[in-house]
């Protein structure tokens, strides 16, 4: 199978991609089989998926209302070079023959070999500042990240600050790194496993870093530079939003080089990887949260609570399984064995005098323990917070959870 080249290359926002076009696509099923003229496109909106779109060659939409009549439910099967691909719902038949099949599961084409090299596209990732001009102004250009002996490059696309630029004016998606995954070592290749592992991590790595869930798409295996595979399959990325600041504001690439293989010691091993993952859903979901209020704050706090299962019962063993630590205390306590100050800091000035003028509360972590419990327990004492309120209390969970989470990759050699 010659695969095409490909051209991921997007000038404004949420553009459609062509990936495939065919004068005659085959889709099956056990009712019907038909050739459709058209083109496999990943849509964006209104959420990353790929369709197949086009027009029937040869059956007529009476012949289609017929098998309907019979019980048919709509699932095809897409065929490349007489080989399943991808499996279809049918969502849209027009009279005139145009045809819309959603690809509902996974498009790989063919299924995995071996490769020596993995390209991928990244959307929605601002620009990384990777060194400073003699002016003083900032250098933008590749980051490169290293872990054992696999090598990862994220190249920005020509253009890139003025792309990420225009989701601020309309929102949704558009890409703004190419990528490259290889290895530098004797072992030549990347196996399947070894992918799964580097594009999980990479996804959350990036995703934490930035404040919103991205990640690798529009995978190609390549073996000695002639292309063997491509996993086209949609993936969950969410939008662009303004209400998440990235957990490193100024862009540096420094924090991602120096904790690239910290956060990937953890990842690769499979009981704290899978609870990584979890704390890290739970945080990125809340963060994404743009309306500041329980949703937000109840996420956070689920986050937290597998944190401190995660520090205090797993790696420090600190606690007996039978004891029973308040919230607040519990969080104060995995605070305290990672070192992360307690402090609440200058920009969360409604918290802080909270706490000055309330004896009850001892810190900023009862506070925003107490602003959680009213959104929770409809036994409380209710009280207003205002959107400010609610907002700080969230970034204070946020906070936290950030700090935590790279207190434990420091503990990482």
């Amino acid at each position: 199978m010659i695969l095409p080249a490909s051209n991921h290359i997007m000038d404004k926002p949420n553009v459609e991609i062509v990936l495939f076009e065919s004068d005659a696509f085959l889709v099956k099923s056990e009712a019907i089989k038909m050739e459709v003229k058209g083109k496999i496109l990943f849509k964006w909106l209104p959420t990353p998926t790929v369709v197949l779109k086009g027009e029937s060659l040869q059956n007529t939409f009476e012949e289609l209302l017929k098998v309907y009549d019979a019980g048919f439910n709509g699932d095809f099967e897409l065929f490349f070079d007489s080989k399943p691909t991808g499996q279809l719902f049918l969502i849209n038949w027009s009279s005139n023959g145009d045809v819309t099949f959603l690809i509902n599961k996974e498009f790989k084409i063919p299924h995995f070999r071996k490769c020596d090299k993995v390209a991928f596209s990244l959307p929605n990732f601002p620009s990384t500042i990777v060194g400073t001009m003699k002016d003083g102004s900032h250098k933008h250009g590749q980051l490169i990240l290293e872990w054992k002996d696999f090598l990862v490059r994220l190249n920005p696309v020509e253009n890139h600050i003025d792309k990420y630029s225009k989701l601020k004016e309309v929102g949704g998606y558009i890409i703004t790194y190419q990528g490259e995954m290889s290895r530098t070592g004797k072992a030549k290749y990347i196996t399947k496993p070894q992918l799964d592992l580097l594009i999980g991590g990479l996804r959350f790595f990036l995703s934490f870093n930035y404040g919103y869930l991205t990640g690798p798409i529009l995978e190609e295996g390549y073996l000695d530079q002639t292309k063997v595979w491509c996993d086209f399959s949609s993936r969950q990325i969410r939008r662009y939003g303004k209400f998440a600041p990235k957990f490193t504001p100024d862009g540096s690439a420094d924090f991602y080089t120096r904790y690239w293989p910290k956060f990937m010691a953890l990842w690769a091993d499979k009981e704290q990887g899978q609870i990584l993952k979890d704390v890290l859903h739970w945080y990125l979901e809340a963060k994404s949260n743009s309306d500041y209020t329980n949703n937000s704050i109840v996420l956070s706090q689920i986050s937290l609570e597998i944190l401190f299962h995660w520090v205090v019962k797993l790696r420090k063993k600190a606690l007996d399984r039978n004891a029973n630590l308040s919230a607040a205390n519990q969080f104060r306590l995995m605070l305290s064995l990672l070192n992360v100050k307690k402090d609440i800091p200058e920009k969360f000035d409604l918290i802080t005098s909270k706490v000055e003028s309330d004896q009850k509360l001892i810190d900023g972590i009862d506070y925003i323990v107490q602003v959680r419990n009213s959104q929770v327990h409809s036994n409380d004492t209710k009280r207003s917070y205002s959107t400010m309120e609610l907002y700080q209390t969230k970034e204070l969970f946020l906070h936290y959870i950030e700090c935590s989470i790279t207190a434990i990759m420091d503990e990482e050699v």
